[in-house]
């Protein structure tokens, strides 16, 4: 292929295209042109004789517009190729509105007559009615004219015209312009798929009919010019080639007698011959991939072949009829060259001289004709001719037509790109008129529009590769997307499974072409990916979705893709290599401290991360995932460097400030670890983050609960220090400490639980440590709170001796002189802050086990596999947990000048270390202490030995030993776990009754919560006993036998002596008179129970309240019977009177506490169990001894059959004790199943009788 042959080629077309151009001049208005010499005279003005002015519109047409009549009179028998397309009326509305609005100055638009023509019509397409009947199936484009017609004559026949123009001129001139403007609607975009040839030619001829012009000197006697410059697609060939305009005239006049429009016509008859004998050129089925393709592609071909010749025959009548084929010269003068071109090019020679393979690349068909094509019928008659075998001659067709095209359009984008700045080329850098030659030169030689599109873009992905701003202006990938457009068109007319394999082969080798220059051009960028704009690259992106979304570059690439990107992939782990380590080396030699370097790379790439995310949402391509390269690469590289720095920072981690790395430091590199764990999780699904974070921070956690616990005096004490106890607000009775001391507990679990530990078991461990330190705190809290309140409620008044002997003396001196009266105690506001204290810290403890979801824990941990490694050292010592209480002693020695003792009860182990010691009970024999203790015993202890003593507390000198023995605590008698009770006989005189229970002290979070619950209601019930013991010597002051005898004996020296010749005597007293007995204990509790509702909290008024009554209820009884024993008790019974006074004390009171209704609640307080039994004393108190006994045994029987039904398990054990939901449970379900029994009431009255020692010892035994 030579320059020199294409442009021979090139200009037999180019001169084709002029000879079957339209045969008469654009039409040219009246007032332009008033010369018309094809118009009829009979339509001049005044040579209308004998005629109806006012003819119908067809008439007009037949008489007058004969030829556009004769074009129409065969309208019935076309169907299909002239209906309206569906778009046309809406682009006609618009282009209309766009002339007579005046916005398209085009001077042939100017006429006044013209615009009020055009702009009526455009009036009616507004109309919904009149668009309507052209939206019809039926509706054909001769409708649309004719309606304009109709338009313009109606209003032309009204115009006042010049004396020289006849209405019949003007309409002709309008009509012409309007089928023009029709003409350039259907050209537009959305009507070019719509509109056939024949549409087009039957417009080009109607308006060819309508319009005249005069013959230039250069016309031939056929009405085609010969001059060049007449010539528009022959000027373009001569610029491509850079032909002189002498050499371009003679080139033509050589050409004028073979390249004729009959030759061009036997071309086409030639390409029918061959396309049906399946020859070589344009294409056979061999060149397809199956016989549907290969048939497809032949009804096309042949169809747009023979619509071709159609239209050349309807604009040329003549052609039919020649037979003679024309002879084609052998040479051409071009210039001072000779160019020696094939004699009569056959196809048998030059498929000869050519691979097979070449041979059937070498032509494709071409669809799209070109806007000045016309269609006929497809009835259209013309005289068949028959080729007589392979050797038919072509004069317009090159012997390599594929090889001519692509040289072509290589010439045609540089001769345009010369003509274009330096700076940029424009998108479009074909012109239309380049445009026509390449549509002319492939309908001619065959090529398909495929082929043509794939040369036109890998000539501008060639130039592209290799720019020289020097040479050429800039090519983009703007051009090349402009060529993907086209060629997109191109498909949607053709599609691909239409296409030849060589076709195929061919868009193959173009799209991968281009695929490797734009991932060129990406590689390059993501060597900078954390410099570059990802949004431009979008027109990259843009193209390679393009290709991959084209089937075949898919079917061919669709399993090595992904390979195709390896070098990208490569460059940015690479450059992301890179950056971490400039990065490391920068933040290491800035700081010493190696921990404080970590963290800043850590946040150096969460924000390096945040940028990346924003600029790579998603893959590029779906391939290269740069945000997940990225932390695939550099995450590993700072695990690894923490690994390899690991024992040197936990060598330089301190808990002390100012001593190496601070810890604080560590849990800041943790957080910092979490979220790129976090992070590596949501962009590397399914990966594994390999760095043990357990592994490397366990060691500093369990460093930190050390620390931690090791603050608790100090925790305590901050908190005690500051702490003026006073209430911290008007709805908050508690005061500072305790909210200090849960503040810092708070602090504590919220920063572990910020930790987001990786492993649930292990932070169910340390959440069990934590436990254990702040059940530590709380008991030592407990116990500084308890010492402040006895300072309280012991003053240092009298003696400087240790409280507990001091307060012995207190009460005891105020009691032993039997002259004076009690000193009533009365209580202090300071002392009620501090049980409210307790009572917070309760509540706080409470909601702190409902945030830490203790429960949730503790099944983790007895849900996990035991070899799951611990975060800390556990013990394997056992620890186990006795729980002594110690209930009542009973028949003590007397030892005490006034008969009795003053008990207390003292626990020590084999050292003899005190355990456990109990209050003081003032001047019984029989105290009932009911205080329970916890010692907690190591399994290495084996079996351990306590002593029991019982204690006289004496004012003055040392204490007596009331009675003393021994217990062994044996895990294997108490492993029950059942509450055991143990009556010790003490030496020398007396018993005592332990009860005792054992269970395992377990490392368990649930345990130590139960612990820290029982801490707190041992002192709150030591401190709410205390109060009561204090008002203890009052309240029996007020309600005692002394003040029932001066109450019967007002004139008595207030010591009766009750003989038993009073006991049937009944004195009659009024209600005002025992309640008036009692006064100064009610003007008592007017005072300090409004202290103690004023300063208390709610539920420890309740809980304090409760105590006070149940000690009522303690005296009443005490009144009314003696405790319960095996002898004979040397208290005298009371008469009636008396025993109605007591009761009605007792009911007194009971109203009083109640308040009706607004103090303590009956169901749930006042009328407990014991009340209820008080009230019965009175039942069983007149009975003869025989028929208490009788009753007595009544009810053993009874009881007997129905035994109370026992739980198993340990109602009161740390467990059942770790909430307030599991301590108020057990509390109601006692209160549910309490039983009354009236046994033990009559056995206290039968002491008081004579002789039942036998029936008593036999009962209690």
């Amino acid at each position: 292929v030579t320059e020199e042959a294409v442009y021979e080629y090139a200009l037999r077309v180019a001169y084709l295209a002029h000879l079957t151009q339209p045969k008469v001049a654009r039409a040219i208005p009246s007032s332009v042109t008033p010369v018309r010499p094809t118009l009829d005279p009979a339509l001049k003005r005044g040579s209308v004789t004998g005629k109806d002015p006012n003819r119908s519109i067809d008439n007009v047409i037949r008489d007058h517009f004969s030829a556009f009549h004769d074009i129409f009179k065969d309208e019935k028998k076309s169907t299909k190729s002239n209906k309206i397309p569906r778009e046309l009326v809406k682009i006609l509305r618009n282009r209309l509105g766009d002339i007579t609005s005046g916005r398209d100055q085009n001077p042939i638009f100017l006429d006044p007559y013209l615009q009020r023509d055009l702009k009526l019509f455009y009036q009616a397409l507004q109309q919904p009615g009149f668009r309507k009947q052209f939206k019809e199936n039926n509706s054909k484009i001769e409708d649309l004219v004719l309606n304009y017609l109709k338009t313009a004559q109606g209003e032309l026949k009204q115009a006042q015209l010049p004396a020289d123009i006849t209405w019949q001129a003007k309409l002709q001139d309008h009509v012409s312009i309007f089928v023009g403007i029709l003409k350039e609607c259907l050209q537009t975009k959305e009507c070019a798929y719509s509109v056939t040839p024949e549409m087009m030619a039957r417009l080009e001829m109607y308006q060819s009919k309508m319009s005249g012009g005069p013959k230039t000197p250069h016309t031939t006697t056929n009405g085609v010019s010969m001059n060049v410059e007449d010539m528009e697609m022959v000027k373009v060939v001569q610029a491509i080639f850079n032909i002189s305009p002498q050499q371009i005239q003679k080139d033509i006049n050589l050409l004028r007698k073979d390249c004729t429009e009959q030759a061009a016509l036997e071309d086409l008859r030639n390409i029918i011959n061959h396309v049906n004998r399946g020859a070589a050129f344009p294409a056979r089925r061999d060149d397809f991939a199956s016989d549907e393709a290969y048939n497809n592609w032949k009804t096309i071909e042949l169809k747009q072949i023979s619509e071709n010749m159609n239209v050349m025959i309807a604009l040329n009548p003549g052609l039919g009829l020649a037979s003679k084929k024309p002879e084609v010269h052998k040479t051409l003068l071009s210039g001072d060259k000779r160019v020696s071109l094939p004699s009569n090019p056959r196809w048998q020679t030059f498929t000869g001289s050519m691979h097979p393979e070449t041979m059937n690349d070498a032509f494709r068909q071409y669809e799209a004709t070109r806007s000045t094509e016309c269609q006929v019928r497809s009835d259209s008659q013309y005289p068949p001719q028959n080729p007589s075998g392979q050797g038919e001659s072509f004069v317009f067709i090159p012997p390599n037509p594929r090889g001519y095209y692509k040289y072509l359009i290589y010439k045609c984008i540089n001769y345009e790109l010369a003509r274009m700045s330096h700076e940029e080329a424009s998108i479009k850098i074909l012109s239309k008129s380049t445009v026509d030659l390449l549509n002319e030169c492939g309908l001619r030689w065959r090529v398909s529009p495929a082929f043509r599109w794939l040369q036109y873009l890998d000539n501008i992905k060639s130039r592209y590769d290799s720019f020289d701003s020097k040479t050429q202006p800039q090519i983009s990938l703007d051009h090349i997307k402009e060529g993907f457009h086209l060629l997109h068109d191109a498909i949607r007319i053709r599609p691909i499974d239409t296409w030849t394999i060589s076709d195929k082969r061919e868009l193959i080798e173009v799209f991968s072409g281009i695929h490797d220059s734009l991932l060129r051009d990406l590689k390059m960028g993501l060597a900078y990916y954390f410099k570059i704009i990802p949004s431009s690259f979008d027109l990259n992106f843009f193209l390679m979705q393009m290709i991959h979304e084209n089937e075949l570059f898919k079917e061919k690439y669709a399993n090595i893709l992904s390979s195709l990107y390896n070098e990208h992939r490569s460059c940015v782990i690479e450059t992301a290599i890179k950056k971490y380590q400039e990065k490391r080396d920068q933040n290491y030699a800035q700081s010493a401290n190696e921990v404080h370097a970590l963290v800043s790379i850590a946040q150096w790439f969460q924000q390096e991360l945040d940028k990346l995310r924003i600029k790579f949402p998603t893959p590029l391509m779906n391939q290269i995932d740069v945000v997940g390269l990225v932390v695939r690469t550099q995450i590993p590289l700072f695990t690894a460097d923490m690994e390899n720095a690991s024992t040197e920072i936990l060598n330089k981690v301190k808990m002390i400030p100012d001593e190496g790395i601070p810890v604080e430091d560590i849990f800041d590199l943790y957080r910092e670890v979490i979220t790129l764990k976090q992070i590596f999780a949501e962009i590397c699904h399914g990966e594994t983050f390999s760095f043990n974070i357990q592994e490397w921070f366990g060691p500093h956690v369990r460093k930190w609960l050390e620390a931690m616990d090791a603050k608790t005096p100090e925790w305590v004490s901050s908190a005690v220090k500051v702490d003026k106890f006073k209430a911290v607000s008007s709805t908050d009775t508690h005061s500072s400490s305790v909210v200090d001391l849960f503040t810092s507990f708070n602090q504590t679990i919220d920063f572990l639980k910020r930790l987001n530990w990786p492993n649930e078991y292990q932070a169910a461990r340390y959440m069990t440590s934590l436990s254990r330190t702040i059940s530590k705190a709380l008991e030592q809290y407990c116990n500084v709170i308890e010492d402040k309140f006895k300072e309280d409620t012991f003053p240092p008044e009298e003696t400087g001796q240790h409280v507990t002997k001091q307060s012995a003396w207190y009460v005891r001196t105020k009691t032993a002189i039997a002259t004076d009266k009690v000193v009533p105690f009365d209580i202090k506001p300071e002392s009620c802050i501090k049980i409210n204290n307790i009572e917070a810290a309760h509540e706080q403890l409470d909601n702190l086990y409902t945030s830490m979801d203790v429960d949730y824990l503790a099944q983790v941990i007895r849900d996990s596999n035991p070899i799951q490694p611990v975060p800390e050292k556990v013990e394997k010592t056992n620890r186990y947990l006795y729980t002594i209480k110690i209930v009542q002693a009973e028949n003590l020695p007397a030892l005490d000048t006034n008969g009795y003792s003053d008990p207390y009860c003292v626990l020590t182990d084999e050292k003899n270390s005190t355990l456990a010691q109990t209050r003081v009970i003032y001047e019984t024999l029989n105290p009932r202490w009911d205080e329970a203790f916890d010692i907690t015993i190591e399994e290495t202890d084996k079996m351990r030995w306590l002593g029991v003593t019982v204690w006289d507390r004496d004012q003055v000198g040392s204490d007596d030993v009331c009675g003393k023995a021994y217990i062994r605590l044996d895990p294997n008698y108490f492993n029950d776990f059942l509450a055991h009770d143990v009556w010790l006989d003490l030496d020398p005189h007396g018993r005592i009754l332990l009860r005792i229970s054992m269970e395992g002290e377990k490392d368990d979070i649930q345990f130590y919560f139960g612990k820290a619950f029982r801490t707190l209601k041992r002192a709150h019930d030591d401190m709410a006993r205390i109060i009561v013991d204090r008002m203890s010597p009052f309240l029996r002051q007020c309600l005692s036998r002394e003040v029932i005898n001066r109450l019967l004996k007002p004139n008595s020296n207030g010591f009766a002596i009750f003989k038993p010749s009073d006991k049937g005597k009944k004195v009659e007293l009024s209600d005002l008179e025992i309640e008036g007995a009692i006064d100064p204990l009610f003007d008592y509790f007017d005072t300090n129970l409004m202290t103690l509702n004023s300063f208390l909290h709610p539920a420890v008024f309740t809980k304090v309240m409760t105590k006070v009554w149940k000690e009522i209820e303690s005296i009443i009884e005490e009144l009314l019977v003696p405790p319960l024993s095996d002898r004979p008790s040397e208290m005298k019974p009371l008469n009636d009177t008396e025993v109605d006074t007591v009761i009605k004390w007792l009911k007194f009171l009971h109203n009083y506490l109640h308040a009706d209704g607004n103090g303590l609640s009956k169901d749930e307080v006042l009328e407990n169990q014991k009340y209820l039994l008080i009230l019965q004393i009175r039942y069983y108190y007149d009975m003869e001894t025989e028929t208490l006994m009788q009753e007595y045994l009544s009810n053993q029987i009874t009881n007997t059959l129905t035994p109370v039904k026992k739980s198993a398990s340990m109602s009161k054990s740390v467990l059942n004790s770790r909430n307030l939901g599991t301590i108020k449970k057990r509390k109601t379900q006692k209160r549910n199943n309490t039983n009354q029994d009236n046994s033990e009431i009559i056995l206290r009255i039968l002491r008081m009788r004579s002789g039942t020692k036998t029936f008593l010892k036999q009962q209690m035994e």
